[in-house]
């Protein structure tokens, strides 16, 4: 027998999988019941359909396909519904018809009537029922006309929904039922549906105090859904997982053995018939080699050792003896590892609209409160999680050499007890959107970067000039070319309150090979060459404290193996400063080399 039945919750999980859950209820005699729940969605994962909620009655049979045999007859299916609404069309238009006999019959009734049949007292009364009559014909049949117009729209609107419908309602679950006795039982059917998909958005709102934005912002925390099952999602209760609900069978991965054995030569020894050199074995004697005199290295520094010879101590970046020792191996097998995020954090509440959240050791799931409404149109459809107050750090930022223009941008701190998925962040300040970013997972205390724009307020200029001489020639010294760069950097503070710690961001050219005779050579400023990495160092220029510091690494990049080093300054109301970096390429004439950016 068809059962009616309603959508009660839906689970909406990473993998563009969900899963939904219809209650039945019903009443079954005792004995084998058949039940069938037709207009499920046609994305129906056949063999995840299963019952519960029996109680006494005893599941004999679950059965679910997807075809054209399956027809929703509920009530509350998109085809009963226009059939409801075209049923009552046509009574009120039958209503219509029959006011209309009724009109045309007194009408008609009205001109067989003489003078010599009637009294003047008799006409005067037929004719007062005869308009009383007719002014209620005619406001039924507007109010008829309204109505009838009202319905043809809702069935209008239906049928444009219905083509702007994305998937197919022709899934169908078969249930066998045996029960004891006669009982109203509460059927629960669960199953999982494809074309599904959810992902995290924000919009950190910030708003501006003394010239620059304020340190407290709102983040607004929500879910982009959008779904195109063929069932719509009407005021259900909705929840989105960050599990990947893998239907995969899942194992621990093995350990196997590792073996090192010798490669066997085709041919033996070396190639064409040259003997094999001797080389030392596993635990052997090592080669021996010729000592190899020492180059010049970078910036002046003494460079290792040609090809062939043993590796010897390195200089740093300035010449200095590194700290420590190298391993000798030249194979690196580092392995890039992906961090997986634990889920052990557990969520605040909340402004409406609310989302309650549990987690266990493998996701973390957000139940959105209230009813929502999610059509099958493939369209995407937000729905809000949280709204967070977060605090955030602004600084002022310059790349000069890549743009001669100061950026605000705030490092916001993740203080809540949220983790914050990946995904896009929409910034707006005072109301007024000024850009675009994305986050990766943040977790509660970290950080992550939010660029507000150029600030118009502070005015830069970049500069960069070089100038060439060629040195001695002579015959116990090769002739070198040296090549001075100067960068400039002018800053003017246009506002009526200072600029602090605006970070100037600046990098200094490194070798591909260690090896050549090219040196590099930093002038100015030479306090950069006597500061290791997390150190800063404090420079007075014309009256003024500025710090100078190597960029921090971050992913293995950037700092003082790259060259990268950061000015930290301050200017004044109305106020300019200039900055230089002064460095030499100093390489033999014969020797020609090139300048280029890149990772």
């Amino acid at each position: 027998m068809p059962a009616q039945n309603r959508l009660k919750s839906v689970t909406v999980f990473s993998s563009q999988k969900a899963e939904v859950v219809r209650v039945v209820s019903l009443s079954v005699e005792k004995g084998q019941n058949k039940i069938d729940i037709c207009g499920l969605s046609g994305s129906i994962d056949t063999e995840s359909a299963r019952v519960t909620g029996l109680g006494d009655v005893k599941v004999f049979d679950v059965v679910c396909s997807i075809g054209h045999h399956s027809q929703d007859f509920s009530s509350e299916s998109t085809s009963e519904v226009i059939r409801a609404l075209k049923a009552k069309k046509a009574s009120l238009v039958s209503q219509k018809a029959a006011s209309t006999s009724a009109s045309w019959i007194l009408a008609n009734y009205a001109s067989t009537l003489k003078a010599d049949h009637i009294s003047p007292e008799q006409a005067d009364a037929f004719y007062d029922t005869f308009l009383t009559r007719a002014n209620t014909a005619i406001q039924k049949d507007v109010e008829l006309d309204e109505e009838i117009l009202q319905l043809d729209r809702k069935i209008d609107n239906l049928d444009k929904a219905g083509s702007e419908k994305k998937g197919k309602a022709d899934g169908k679950v078969s249930v066998v039922l045996m029960a004891s006795e006669p009982a109203e039982v509460e059927l629960h059917l669960t199953y999982l549906v494809r074309d599904v998909s959810w992902s995290a958005v924000y919009e950190l709102y910030a708003s501006t105090g003394a010239g620059k934005p304020a340190r407290s912002n709102t983040l607004h925390y929500r879910a982009r859904i959008s779904q195109s099952t063929g069932e719509d999602w009407n005021g259900v209760q909705i929840t989105l997982s960050t599990s990947a609900m893998d239907l995969t069978a899942q194992h621990v991965p093995a350990m196997l053995p590792t073996h090192i054995r010798p490669v066997k030569k085709l041919f033996g020894g070396g190639s064409f018939g040259q003997s094999k050199p001797t080389t030392g074995g596993l635990f052997g004697a090592p080669p021996v080699s010729m000592p190899v005199p020492p180059t010049t290295g970078l910036f002046g520094g003494v460079a290792g050792p040609g090809f062939g010879a043993p590796p010897q101590p390195t200089g740093g970046l300035f010449g200095n003896a590194a700290s420590g020792t190298q391993p000798s191996s030249s194979h690196d097998d580092t392995q890039d590892f992906v961090d997986v995020p634990s889920a052990q954090e557990i969520l605040p509440a909340f402004t409406e609209p609310k989302a309650i959240v549990s987690e266990t050791p493998l996701f973390v799931s957000y139940r959105i409160e209230g009813e929502t409404t999610i059509p099958s149109d493939g369209m995407t459809h937000k729905v809000a999680v949280a709204e967070l107050a977060l605090e955030s750090d602004v600084v002022h930022i310059i790349v000069p050499r890549a743009r001669a223009a100061v950026f605000l941008q705030a490092k916001v701190k993740n203080t809540s007890d949220y983790r914050l998925l990946p995904g896009p962040v929409d910034i707006y300040l005072d109301n007024v959107y000024v850009s675009k970013t994305s986050i990766k997972d943040i977790a509660p205390g970290d950080t992550f970067d939010c660029a507000f724009g150029m600030d118009q307020s502070v005015r830069a200029t970049y500069t960069r000039r070089s100038k060439q001489v060629l040195g001695p020639k002579s015959q116990f010294q090769e002739q070198h070319r040296l090549r001075t760069y100067t960068s400039r950097t002018v800053l003017r503070n246009c506002n009526t309150t200072a600029a602090r710690e605006i970070i100037l961001r600046d990098a200094l050219p490194l070798l591909d090979d260690e090896n050549s005779r090219i040196q590099v050579i930093l002038r100015q400023p030479e306090e950069l060459g006597q500061i290791e990495q997390g150190d800063e160092c404090k420079i007075k220029v014309d009256g003024q404290v500025r710090t100078i510091r190597w960029s921090k690494v971050v992913d293995f990049k950037g700092g003082k193996k790259d060259g990268m080093f950061e000015w930290v300054l301050n200017v004044e109301a109305g106020k300019e400063i200039v900055v230089e970096t002064v460095w030499e390429v100093k390489a033999p004439v014969d020797v020609d080399w090139s300048e280029s950016y890149h990772a």
